[in-house]
Formats: structure tokens, sequence, C-alpha cells
């Protein structure tokens, strides 16, 4: 999966598989939405090799970024802001990259330690549909890490609407 612009969507129950396309609108994988309880997500490609995942611990707020070969590549976590949505990413090899939105908006952006913005994502969809996002990828880690993140992003806003935070 080397497309620097791709389109996920997930489903109305969280749960299942669906496709993953590039900028030309071809099938470039797919997204294993893998239980509704603990929002665990895999990123497959076209032969159902898994190239990244993430979830939740027991427990625990934060989302663990594992690669291709099972290791934890990083955690995901929710940081204060005011007025904003803010989130840490913290990779094992790559450094920390923020990811913040501005209030009420339905973009994201990824930025290094340097504040140069590596990636970004938007939420596409409609108010009654299931998530949905378009990832522009400019940086050295790979496309399917930046999906789980983003789907992460999605798990940790989806807990805190659910908990009434």
């Amino acid at each position: 999966m080397d497309a620097q612009t791709v389109y996920v969507q997930g489903n109305f129950w969280d749960a299942g598989l669906t496709d993953i396309w590039d900028g030309a609108e071809k099938r470039i994988g797919r997204l294993d939405l893998q239980d509704i309880f603990t929002a665990g997500v895999a990123v497959l490609d076209l032969s159902g090799n898994e190239l990244a995942s993430g979830k939740f611990r027991f427990f625990s707020n934060t989302w663990h970024v594992t690669g291709r070969d099972g290791t934890e590549v990083g955690q995901l976590r929710a940081r204060f802001a005011f007025f904003a949505e803010k989130f840490e990413f913290e990779h094992e090899r790559h450094g920390t990259f923020s990811v913040v939105s501005e209030p009420f908006s339905r973009e994201y952006a990824i930025e290094n330690e340097q504040g140069e913005t590596v990636a970004s994502f938007t939420r596409t969809n409609g108010f009654f549909a299931p998530a949905a996002y378009v990832l522009h990828n400019r940086s050295e880690l790979p496309t399917a890490e930046w999906i789980v993140v983003v789907m992460g992003v999605h798990a940790i806003e989806k807990r805190r609407r659910n908990s009434g935070t």
C-alpha cells in the first residue's frame, strides 16, 4: 500500500470489512473493523496480509498501533486543548506527532516535532453515515500506520461522545 492519498470508510456497526481506495478509485486494501466492543482495527493488503493494526488495551484510553510484524510502533492519546481537538502520536522510531483540528472542523493536520505538516485527513461523510476519511500522507511512515491512527482518533472521539465528556 504505497498510495499517498487514500479513502477509508467505516460502516454503520463499526465492525466488519470495508475497502480502502487510492485517488484513482482503485481498491488497494481492506480495513477490518474487528470488534464493535473493543474498537480494534487492522489494515490489510489485497491478499489479506495485515499491514498495521490498532486497539485500546483493557481499561485504557490510549490507542496502541502495531506495525506489519505485530510489534507496537506507537501510541495515540488525546490531549487537552481549548477550542480544538488535539491528539499526540508517539512513534517508536519517528518521534512525536501532533494531530490537531480546529473547533467544529472536519479537517485534521498531523505535524512532526518541527511543526511541519506531514499528513492530513478529513472526515467526509454525512451526519447519519458511517465515518469516512480521506488521508493525505506526505511522511515516511507507512500509509497503513496513518490509517490506524485516523481510526484511533475516531475511536477516541467516539468514546468521548459515549461517555458524555
